[in-house]
């Protein structure tokens, strides 16, 4: 019987019977893709937050543009005073409501320094619901989350945008909402996502709003459908509108109209050496396309140490092979182009050339190509891993799967991980901490004059007013420009004025009481110190250099006038500048 059973044996049910038994207690192809792509997006997950530790979670670190649009929220707490601050008032005007809803609570429990750094959390938070919601999705599932997610994080320049906590850290966020919403069939995400962007930040409404108008059409044939779509976007533009229609009738009266391409182009403020330099304005072609190629562009330090190679460090090259690989994938049947991409890309290059013929009413024309580029290529790349191989269906998420994780290795180990370190931090509290410190112990109603590019940090880290700086001339609006000129215009008189007197009737003027003065530019060579950006620069340098002009007085300030002085500052009151002088 022995014998029997042993030339009975089949080596064919043999091991069908061991792959049997194995099958039923080893993990499936899909588990095993999904832990292999979580343990490499994860992976790249700690890096990035070790790596942006001082951006997360360090108040000491911040944005610069924080002393335009954040400082004024102190009259939330360390000084009510600045409610009645015109500078602050001014800059006030540029905070959209959802910003304001967010600060205005946050402040008073925290203070500025920490309430930027939640903010700037519930921006990214947005951009991991919006991976959560392709993660969840049966139509997108984990690979498309994981890619969408990794694809805003390595790219320095959305990051960038991010930090702050301002009302732009919404905008590569919201993208992200809308292209999960898209790709996933969840009409909220697509809803929330230009609401968002209304609330915080309008020109990114714009953008989706345009692309969700294209791919409301994307089924002309089929008009009953595609009426029914458009009466649900024009519901969304309209609760848009609402969203944003206070922030706008509110700003008008206090900044007026923005102005358009014809005054600015007689404003040297507009140019390079000026305050924004948006003009001229660039080649559409060169403009849009170095956007798209952004996405490909080598960054950061590589996986195993070092930069990319020299072959990979041209985004054209790396494009190229992207393209390429993507002809490859289509003609095997692999992946097709979503309606959305197209969608996506009609609207950004819609929206785009519409910003520059109506310029500047639809803000600066870099903001439409440099997001929504590169949000077009996220979109085309996330929907390449959300459809790689859906015609084989047993094959498809283990695939995807495999396919992200090997997109997020070669690009981690050939290009970099994207990380410019504490990316958009670029104030450090401990700068000039005792100058802001003693700034502090000042009554709250002091007002400060100084030259423009040394005045930012009162506002912002010492908490008193000024008659205005750099990061608060802002040339966009007529009005308020205007006053700013004025404004400016004054204080460089005072500053270089070759007698007291006339620094004591501009202070009475602009009710100054304290001036901040760097030794830096009093100096012998004071003509050479006098820069900032035009028109200013133009306008002291003309001032000093008059014929038989003597030096300014206050290159020879009287001891008793001055309150704080630590190399190169020196803070002078001018109450005892008065006195001083037997006034």
């Amino acid at each position: 019987m022995a014998l029997i059973g042993v030339t009975n044996f089949s080596p064919g049910k043999f091991i069908a019977n061991v792959t049997g038994y194995w099958r039923h207690r080893l993990p499936s192809p899909g588990v095993l893709s999904a832990i292999l792509l979580w343990v490499v997006f994860g992976a790249y997950a700690v890096h990035w937050v070790r790596m942006h530790a001082g951006f997360l979670f360090l108040p000491a670190l911040q944005n610069d543009d924080a002393r335009t649009a954040v400082f004024p929220f102190h009259r939330y707490g360390l000084n009510p005073w600045l409610a009645n601050d015109p500078i602050a008032r001014e800059m006030m005007a540029y905070v959209t409501p959802g910003l304001w809803v967010l600060y205005r609570c946050l402040v008073p429990i925290t203070d500025i320094f920490v309430a930027s750094k939640c903010v700037q959390g519930l921006a990214l938070g947005v951009l991991v619901v919006a991976g959560w919601v392709l993660l969840r999705s049966r139509r997108a599932g984990l690979a498309a989350g994981l890619l969408l997610i990794f694809l805003v994080l390595s790219d320095s320049y959305a990051i960038g945008r991010i930090a702050g906590g301002h009302a732009r850290s919404f905008g590569f966020p919201c993208f992200a909402l809308w292209v999960a919403g898209v790709l996933s069939k969840n009409r909220w995400a697509r809803v929330t996502a230009p609401l968002i962007g209304a609330l915080f930040y309008p020109a990114v409404m714009l953008m989706i709003l345009a692309a969700e108008g294209f791919y409301s059409l994307r089924d002309l044939l089929r008009w009953r459908l595609t009426l029914r779509r458009l009466r649900r976007y024009a519901l969304v533009v309209v609760a848009c509108a609402a969203c944003c229609l206070p922030s706008v009738i509110g700003a008008d009266t206090t900044r007026g109209p923005i102005h358009t391409l014809e005054q600015a182009a007689k404003d040297p403020a507009f140019y390079g050496g000026g305050r924004l330099w948006v003009l001229p304005l660039g080649s559409p072609a060169d403009e849009l396309m170095s956007a798209s190629l952004s996405r490909f562009s080598a960054s950061g330090i590589c996986l195993f140490g070092g930069k990319a190679p020299a072959l990979l460090s041209s985004s054209i090259v790396v494009a190229l092979f992207v393209t390429a690989l993507f002809i490859v994938f289509r003609w095997l049947g692999w992946v097709s182009i979503s309606r959305s991409v197209v969608s996506f890309l009609f609207g950004s290059v819609t929206l785009y050339f519409a910003a520059r013929v109506f310029a500047f009413r639809l803000y600066s024309t870099e903001r439409y190509y440099a997001y929504c580029m590169r949000m077009t290529v996220c979109l085309l790349l996330v929907a390449v891993g959300w459809q790689f191989m859906a015609k084989k269906r047993r094959l498809r998420f283990a695939a995807s799967n495999i396919l992200v994780a090997t997109v997020i290795l070669l690009q981690w180990s050939c290009l970099g991980d994207g990380i410019i370190r504490n990316n958009g931090m670029t104030l450090d509290a401990h700068w000039d901490a005792d100058l802001y410190g003693f700034i502090r112990t000042l009554p709250l109603t002091v007002r400060f004059a100084s030259h423009p590019m040394d005045g930012d940090g009162i506002p912002y880290y010492g908490a008193r007013a000024t008659v205005g700086s750099f990061e608060t001339l802002q040339p966009w609006f007529v009005d308020s420009w205007k006053r700013q000129k004025a404004r400016e215009y004054a204080t460089l008189d005072a500053l270089y004025s070759t007698n007291f007197a006339d620094i004591l009737s501009y202070a009475k003027t602009y009710s100054v009481t304290h001036l901040l003065v760097n030794r830096v530019r009093y100096g012998h060579d004071y003509a050479q110190h006098v820069g900032s950006f035009e028109p200013f620069t133009t306008y002291s340098s003309r001032l000093v250099n008059q014929p038989n002009r003597a030096t300014p007085a206050l290159t020879h300030i009287p001891g008793s006038a001055v309150v704080f002085e630590r190399p190169p500052w020196v803070i002078i009151d001018l109450e005892r500048l008065k006195q001083s002088l037997g006034n």
